[in-house]
This record gives structure tokens, sequence and C-alpha cells, in this order.
């Protein structure tokens, strides 16, 4: 599977596990975990940060699991092997704070 990294300029960002952008040739193999994160400008002084909520679109390509602190883990489900006619699966995941969201798609 391949990653493309999205967000809006000055917004909500989705970093890989090491806090680099996700590649767009970063392959995710059926079976196998990456570990993405949601990293956000930094809050206002006083006000805390919104909690992340980690989404998948469409279901059944990818599994998350939420690992706390902006930090989730998603595993590949499917591959082309498993679609008809074998073609690549794809999937957006989706982690939004408050009202930025930043988008990977997952292929």
């Amino acid at each position: 599977m391949r990653a493309v990294f999205s967000a809006r300029p000055g917004g909500l960002a989705v970093v890989d596990g090491d806090g680099r952008p996700v590649a767009a040739d970063a392959v995710l193999v059926k079976g196998k975990s990456l570990t993405l994160a949601a990293m956000a400008p930094p809050p206002q002084a006083g006000v805390p940060a919104p909690p992340v909520a980690w989404k998948s679109e469409p279901e059944g390509v990818v599994a998350i699991a939420d690992l706390g602190g902006g930090r989730a883990s998603v595993t590949a489900l499917r591959d082309w092997f498993d679609e008809q006619p074998g073609r690549e699966p794809v999937a957006r995941v989706t982690a939004c704070a408050g009202p930025s969201c930043a988008t990977v798609a997952i292929t």
C-alpha cells in the first residue's frame, strides 16, 4: 500500500511515527502496521489542545487503532489480490482535532 500526504497549510498534518511527512512512495504491506501522528500548531496559552479523532473510508481497507496522544496505528487489511478485478484498494485515513482535519490516502 502507498500513502500520500495531505494537509492544509498552517493546520493539522499527518506524519509518520518519526514526525516526517508520509511520503508518496511509502509502502504498507497487507497485515503490517504503520504508526501515524497528527501534528497541530501549538495551542494558545491556557487553551488545551483538542483530542484527535481518527477515521478511515471506505471500511475494510485498513484498520485504525487509536494509540492516544494524537497517534494511531494503521494496519492494511486488503491488497490487490483481494479486489475484483485485481486493483489496489484505496482508503482515506483522516485525523481531526477540533475543526481542523488532515487526510492521508493509502493505496
